[in-house]
């Protein structure tokens, strides 16, 4: 009996100790369980807001609680940051950021156990547990707000879990600044690939552009800048824009600033403006930006000249016109008189008068339109072959009849010369116009020559004067349409068309015409005929 008895209780002992054993077994698992869970959680999240939100909700799940908190700060004190909390309203997160025991929680090194209220929101049990990483140091809250301890379980599982929520800050942390670096890197990669287009580009704009930064320095001169003002990038930039364009306050104040490229356009100023040993006309533009102004500038110069030139034209026209109209009405009006009898040589006279006004007329029309034929491209030119001979000829004749008695005019040509393949009509005119202008321009006596020399490549034609000649700064300036020497212009009348059209008629027979002039030594036009010209 004895013995049955010490075997039930032998046998009793052993049975409660498979059960501690399993309980013992079943709590590890459990803790376990939940570590690697948390872990888990801890592991994946992307960013601090998503750590801090999981991983409250986990513990307080884990550890069934109703509040769980994440706080960290630098090292050395500073701004006490909540990476997340969870059970929490948002003046009670406020206030955890102030508070005096996570604060000396944060400054110690142990995990603290509170069976008070420290937190004054109703807390029963709270449990705080400190990290410290590289950078932050912080710490971890659970809460319960029912009466029931934390166990050592309880807390050795949070100290495990507290290290790696710090491991993953640091990781979070370092990839947020390897992404910041990256996105840093690649702005910076995109704006110098931007800047190097915007350069590019800016030295391929035939508008000058140039930057004036707040400071009122130069930061850019774009090429076109160069060229339009012969002032280079080198001599510009770095400066204070009065230094480096003197006169600048005074331009500067007539140009309208736009408040950004997307406002109104606002119509661009043309100024005058004496850059170095060049007078421009310039029209420009700017538009004001957070570092500055950015300003665009066109060269209006040979516009504004031609502005010029062409009111000139018009007033020239004018009074060439009303001369010869004048003439001609007066002598018809005379002539148509009734009561008069008019003897035969005062009638030839008039209607001389009327003749030659007429034809005077005649040139000056057919100067302007043929003025507008060449600048419409609608000028066709015949190819035919050409005894320029007889045109020079022809020539001379047609200004003998309007010059001086005492003026000598005489062709020099070999006895035979090489027909040229050409438009008659058209180098007739030419020829004309050069003979012509020498009559003009040559005193009451003296000699025009018309000298025709064969060469390799075609026929070289000369009309030489003993005239006034022409200025050097003049004699690229007077085949320009409307251009008139300004010494001349009141003493010899004229359009500024015939030059014009003889260097337009030349190119168009695939040749070239130049002048070679002093002044008071006469002048000498050349023209040089290809054996072959170029198809129009």
């Amino acid at each position: 009996m004895r013995k049955e008895t010490a075997t039930i209780a032998s046998s009793s002992l052993h049975s409660v100790h498979r059960v501690d054993r399993r309980d013992e077994l079943l709590r590890r698992f459990v803790e376990a369980t939940r570590r690697a869970q948390i872990v888990t959680i801890v592991n994946t999240a992307a960013s601090e807001a998503e750590l801090g939100e999981l991983f409250t909700a986990e513990l307080c799940e884990a550890f069934e609680a109703e509040i769980a908190f994440v706080l960290t700060e630098p090292h050395g004190g500073g701004v006490r940051t909540l990476v997340g909390a969870y059970g929490l309203t948002a003046d009670q997160r406020a206030g955890l950021l102030e508070d005096e025991s996570c604060a000396h929680t944060l400054s110690s090194e142990e995990i603290r156990l509170h069976h008070d209220d420290p937190l004054s929101i109703g807390v029963r049990q709270l449990v705080l547990a400190p990290f410290a990483g590289k950078v932050d140091r912080g710490v971890v809250g659970v809460a319960r707000l029912y009466e029931e301890r934390f166990d050592e379980g309880e807390v050795a599982l949070l100290e495990a879990v507290v290290e790696s929520i710090s491991h993953a800050l640091e990781r979070i942390r370092l990839g947020e600044e390897r992404d910041a670096l990256f996105a840093r890197e690649h702005a910076a990669r995109r704006e110098a690939e931007e800047r190097g287009q915007a350069a590019l580009v800016l030295g391929y704009v035939a508008d000058g552009v140039f930057l004036v930064d707040s400071n009122g320095t130069v930061q850019l001169w774009n090429p076109a800048a160069e060229a339009i003002t012969g002032i280079s990038a080198e001599a510009v930039l770095g400066l204070p824009v009065e230094q480096a364009l003197p006169g600048w306050d005074s331009l500067a104040a007539g140009v309208t600033i736009a408040s950004s490229p997307a406002a109104s356009p606002v119509p661009a100023a043309t100024l005058h403006a004496e850059i170095g040993e060049r007078d421009l006309w310039l029209s420009v533009a700017g538009v004001s930006f957070a570092d500055g102004t950015v300003y665009a500038f066109r060269d209006r110069t040979e516009e504004r000249r031609l502005e010029e030139l062409k009111t000139d034209f018009i007033s020239t026209v004018s009074h060439e016109l009303r001369t010869p109209i004048a003439a001609v009405h007066g002598a018809a009006q005379t002539l148509a008189r009734d009561d008069v009898v008019f003897p035969d040589d005062l009638r030839r006279r008039l209607l001389s008068v009327i003749s030659d006004q007429s034809e005077r007329l005649a040139h000056l029309v057919n100067d302007i339109l043929l003025t507008s034929q060449v600048e419409s491209g609608r000028l066709a030119l015949a190819r035919q072959q050409v005894d320029v001979s007889e045109l020079a000829r022809s020539a001379i004749e047609a200004g003998r009849a309007h010059a001086p008695a005492e003026l000598t005019l005489k062709l020099v040509a070999p006895k035979s010369l090489a027909p040229v393949t050409t438009d008659r009509d058209k180098l007739r005119q030419v020829l004309v116009n050069l003979v012509g202008n020498a009559i003009k321009y040559s005193p009451g006596s003296g000699r025009i020559e018309v000298r025709l020399e064969p060469r390799e490549s075609g026929l070289r034609i000369a009309v030489r004067d003993e005239g006034v000649g022409i200025p050097q700064s003049e004699q690229q300036r007077i085949f320009e349409k409307f251009y008139r020497v300004p010494e001349m212009i009141n003493s010899v009348s004229g359009t500024g068309l015939g030059l014009y059209i003889c260097r337009e008629l030349v190119r168009r027979m695939g040749g070239n015409i130049w002048v070679e002039s002093g002044e008071e030594k006469g002048s000498t036009f050349f023209v040089e005929l290809p054996l072959a010209p170029a198809s129009t």
